[in-house]
């Protein structure tokens, strides 16, 4: 819950770095808060007939924050954040022409057909996995072009204490 609160402590920090039990908390516990927010969504609205979109304001007030661990996680890797921005609009652009062949809206280009969506969502859910697998490896050793290594920076906490 510590990383959570640092988390959202950090909302707007791009720079630095982020180790992975960071990153991953943070992940876990939006899941899980995410989760519950949408049960109480779905009670209220079947018990009164009220729509209140509680996980959609939840999830739009945690965008920024998400944002900002993921590219510092990515950093802790010694890679751009700017990598996080093209998988972002590449699945952006690719949802965006799937729904189009999926449902054959007229901005979807000629031809553009089931397999096209079906090969779209593939490499969306391949990218999808390579992304999860580099968040999960260890960060740079040592420091590297966007800070100090986190984990040595704990070494050092639990050595002078």
């Amino acid at each position: 819950m510590d990383y959570y609160i640092y988390v959202l402590k950090n909302f707007a920090n791009f720079k630095g770095r982020a180790r992975r039990a960071e990153y991953w908390w943070f992940v876990l516990i939006n899941i899980l808060v995410g989760l519950g927010i949408s049960v109480l969504d779905i009670l209220i609205t079947a018990s009164f007939g009220l729509v209140l979109h509680l996980s959609t304001i939840y999830y739009l007030a945690i965008l920024l924050p998400g944002a900002a661990v993921t590219v510092r996680r990515l950093h802790d890797l010694n890679a751009s954040g700017w990598w996080f921005v093209g998988l972002v609009l590449f699945s952006m652009v690719t949802w965006v022409l799937a729904m189009g062949a999926l449902f054959g809206l007229a901005f979807a280009p000629a031809g553009f057909a089931f397999e096209w969506f079906l090969g779209l969502f593939v490499v969306g859910q391949v990218l999808g996995l390579i992304f999860v697998f580099f968040m999960c490896r260890r960060g740079t050793r040592g420091e590297n072009r966007f800070g100090p290594d986190p984990l040595a920076e704990d070494d050092q906490r639990k050595i002078e204490s």
